[in-house]
């Protein structure tokens, strides 16, 4: 679990293991956080803000 967000590390026999840190790169650009946490399977919870705070006005 503690390396899920770093790029290249896989425990699949195929895949890169660029999934998941690509995916927390974008969600980061967007001011937002991801987590994991796997007690009864993978669970991620992503948080992304309702407004743009960086004085975008879309």
């Amino acid at each position: 679990m503690p390396r899920i967000f770093e790029p290249f590390f896989t425990t699949k026999t195929e895949g890169m293991g660029l999934g998941l840190p690509l995916s927390a790169r974008l969600i980061e650009q967007m001011e937002g956080t991801i987590s994991a946490t796997s007690d009864h399977g993978a669970q991620f919870t992503i948080r992304l803000p309702l407004r743009a705070t960086s004085g975008e006005g879309r």
